[in-house]
């Protein structure tokens, strides 16, 4: 060979990209980068689609001349494009006459529609969603299109796919997220292509007016409602309920610390249907067809039929949707005798997924799914090709804990930035808790499929099969609590963002090129680069508070948290409500806004249990709130000046507590809590006495005046809000709130100063850059600024 000849190779296997070969991912890439734009800003969807049109109108002019390199260049250009248009149109529907324009209305409505999917059927209320065809609203009959998701109280099981209805109840467009970093219910109507939701008091309210005669409704839907009632008649409660996780991705029976357990271990993913069931439900029925030496063709054509059916048994959901595409393609390469690129088939299950809903992108579990699956497929095949020319491998039991280690490695590898992202949580008994609950959740899946098979027979076989099931279960039970149960079993880290997640993931992919490949990828160097770079500018960028207080939305609990210029942390929870979860919003709100840390934490429940699992979390000083007398050590110096306590060291500013005369009942707590900034004092109120407050404080700049709900309407705090004329007036929940207001228009004495987390969620006040400025989740869009 040429020198010139081997040259040119070394520098084409140098610089081979992951791309190299692979259409479908490189079309899928540019697809979703639209999307990512089209979620970042907000646009008239004219502009993504004229752009769309003339990147398709120029990619055909290159491809018909033979000009193929530009034609390629701008067929990625058209993919860009195409993503960005089709996440802006079903993210805000253009037509006006669309449900999720007609929502914003709000009121009383009547909606006409079919029902679509399967009915969710609580305890207490069934969920429908409902394709729609008109809405009578104001006494107008409006012809409509678009889906809601509508909440019958006390539902039942009446209704059933394609039966149409007609629904009375209150229409509303769902809301984004009520705290920072919080669940977004819009969004994830959103990924599922629903835009209102409407609230049914009573089944009475919905008329079945056609019923529907469908596959779905007349075959799955029962044989689904069937398999699970035969779970629970024949395994223990959380046995059923794991077992219809693992085989029908039916997790709302499993207890929620049942679900932390999971979570925490790493082995989560094993409840969401995917490639690993669809490829036990394959080789289940795979194996008699092979017996019975069916033609190739005819086998294929069955098991692609069972693919759909098992597709539609689990409700279709992204993950077993991504792998049931990807059984597909296998199975039709497998037909036509090919080997197909597995990287490129999971790029096609992507592209068929993410065309028919763009924002199914943001769908958690099909996150972690692709994730898991891709780096499987990508970087498996040179371990277990290396691992096959092992000695000790021969041995078939090692060679396959070998494998499934692996395996194991490299799924973990890949959802590890996003479990941080979305649960603030690394678990690292991972690698090996998957390991034994991996194949125990084999085990039972394929035990689950006979389990379900021979209870054809009888309760008597059923009941026989479900011995080994249940032992398997509860071994996996034992597992489960045992790895949770480890000191250092998971780690609590703030989410990363999504450029620090996109450089996690390609420094993986050139560290293995590198090593394992043996081949310098030049293009991943420098897309780390510039993901390194982008990083660092918009770290610098970033706008610092000297000073922010957030207030956080936790329903019927007291919360807020301040945050000095030196990083130090003063919180105050109450916790009213014993049936509230921190870990739901407080404690992500604190891993991601001030680095897992609290330095004093004062409250008046330091006995519930939400602050027990606070003080194990980040270990605070506790300030109980009826003692503060008893303040010592700690870094804590305090003085008593009659009736008031200063709190120094730690916090560059006095913090005071500001005592009425009714504190000297011990059966009542009435304080105040001052904390003096630059730009003015901040007061918490906390029940204290009006009248002792404002000659203290008159005079003063008042840049923040916190009160509790029970007190907005009493005439005594509204001469507080007149005579100290406070930047913001903060009304929190305390034990004592009656109904609390559901509009601004409800608190005519404040006008727009009014602030109150039952409102507009969480929002934070900050001095940045000398001025002082609010930012809320709702009712407030604009930042107001003090010079």
């Amino acid at each position: 060979m040429a020198p010139q000849t081997v040259e040119n190779d070394n520098l084409e296997k140098n610089n081979r990209s992951i791309f190299s070969g692979r259409p479908a991912l490189a079309a899928l890439a540019p697809y979703i980068l639209g999307i990512v734009l089209a979620s970042s800003i907000s646009v008239s969807y004219l502009i993504p689609l004229s752009l769309t049109v003339i990147s398709l109108v120029i990619t055909l002019y290159f491809y018909s001349g033979g000009k193929l390199k530009l034609s390629g260049w701008w067929a990625l250009i058209l993919m860009f494009c195409l993503g960005w248009f089709g996440t802006g149109l079903r993210s805000n529907p253009a037509e006006p006459n669309h449900i999720g324009n007609l929502a914003t209305s709000g009121g009383r409505v009547e909606l006409f529609g079919r029902v679509v999917g399967e009915p969710d059927i609580r305890e207490d209320r069934t969920y429908l969603v409902v394709e729609i065809d008109s809405v009578k609203m104001n006494r107008y009959l409006i012809p409509s299109f678009g889906r809601v998701r509508a909440r019958v109280n006390n539902g039942g099981a009446r209704y059933n796919h394609a039966d149409y209805l007609m629904i009375s109840g209150y229409l509303y467009k769902p809301g984004g997220p009520r705290n920072p970093l919080g669940f977004d219910y819009g969004a994830y109507l959103r990924t599922k292509n629903i835009h209102a939701g409407i609230t049914v008091k009573s089944p009475m309210d919905v008329l079945i007016l056609n019923k529907g005669n469908t596959f779905l409704g007349l075959i799955i839907s029962p044989l689904r409602q069937y398999l699970l009632e035969t779970t629970r008649d024949h395994l223990s409660p959380i046995s059923a309920a794991i077992l219809s996780g693992f085989i029908l991705g039916e997790r709302r029976d499993i207890p929620e610390e049942y679900q932390t357990m999971f979570r925490n271990t790493g082995t989560l993913h094993l409840m969401a249907v995917s490639g690993s069931n669809v490829g036990m439900v394959l080789a289940i029925f795979a194996y008699p067809l092979i017996l019975l030496r069916l033609p190739r063709g005819f086998r294929v054509v069955i098991l692609l039929g069972v693919i759909f059916f098992f597709a539609l048994l689990t409700r279709l959901e992204p993950s077993v949707v991504r792998a049931s595409v990807m059984a597909s393609v296998g199975l039709l390469a497998y037909c036509w005798i090919r080997k197909p690129d597995y990287v490129n088939v999971i790029a096609i299950a992507g592209l068929i997924m993410l065309l028919w809903n763009p924002i199914r992108i943001f769908d958690i579990g099909l996150q972690l799914s692709f994730a898991a699956t891709f780096s499987i497929i990508y970087f498996l095949p040179r371990p277990l090709s290396w691992l096959s020319r092992r000695r000790w491998a021969r041995f078939a039991p090692v060679r396959w804990l070998a494998a499934l280690s692996i395996t194991t490695l490299a799924a973990q590898a890949a959802v590890t930035p996003l479990m941080a992202r979305y649960f603030n949580n690394i678990p690292t008994v991972g690698l090996i808790a998957n390991i034994p609950v991996g194949i125990l959740a084999a085990f039972s899946t394929a035990g689950g499929v006979l389990f379900y098979v021979v209870s054809i027979l009888g309760d008597w076989a059923a009941g026989i099969a479900a011995m080994p099931l249940e032992w398997s279960l509860e071994i996996v039970k034992y597992l489960l609590w045992l790895f949770s149960s480890f000191s250092a079993a998971n780690i609590k880290v703030t989410s990363p963002v999504w450029l620090e997640i996109a450089l996690f993931w390609v420094l993986s992919y050139v560290i293995y090129e590198t090593v394992i490949e043996r081949r310098l990828s030049r293009r991943g160097i420098v897309v780390s680069l510039a993901l390194f770079a982008a990083i660092i500018w918009s770290e610098l960028f970033e706008q610092k508070p000297s000073w922010r207080i957030d207030f956080i939305d936790t329903g019927k609990n007291r919360a807020w948290i301040f945050v000095d210029e030196s990083g130090a942390v003063l919180s105050s929870f109450d916790f009213f409500d014993e049936d509230s979860d921190p870990n739901r919003v407080i404690i992500p709100h604190l891993m991601n806004t001030t680095n897992g840390r609290i330095d004093y934490l004062l409250t008046s429940t330091p006995e519930s249990p939400s602050i027990i699992d606070l003080k194990k979390l980040f270990s605070p000083s506790v300030i109980p709130a009826d003692s503060f007398s008893a303040l010592s050590g700690d870094g804590l110096v305090t003085a008593d000046l009659s009736r008031e306590y200063i709190i120094m060291g730690g916090l560059p500013g006095n913090v005071k507590v500001v005592w009425g005369e009714s504190d000297n009942k011990k059966d009542v707590v009435s304080l105040a809590l001052i904390l003096e900034t630059r730009k003015g004092v901040m007061v918490f109120t906390t029940g204290a006495d009006e009248k002792d407050l404002i000659p203290a404080l008159k005079g003063r700049e008042i840049a923040l005046l916190e009160m509790p709900w029970s007190a907005y309407a009493r005439e005594s705090s509204r001469e507080m809000i007149r005579e100290l004329r406070p930047f913001t007036v903060v009304f929190s929940p305390d034990r004592y709130s009656a109904a609390l207001p559901s509009s601004r228009i409800e608190l005519t004495h404040s006008g727009d100063l009014i602030l109150a987390t039952s409102i507009c969620g969480g929002f934070s006040v900050a001095e940045i850059d000398g001025d002082l400025k609010v930012r809320a989740m709702r009712s407030l869009s604009e930042e107001r600024n003090q010079e």
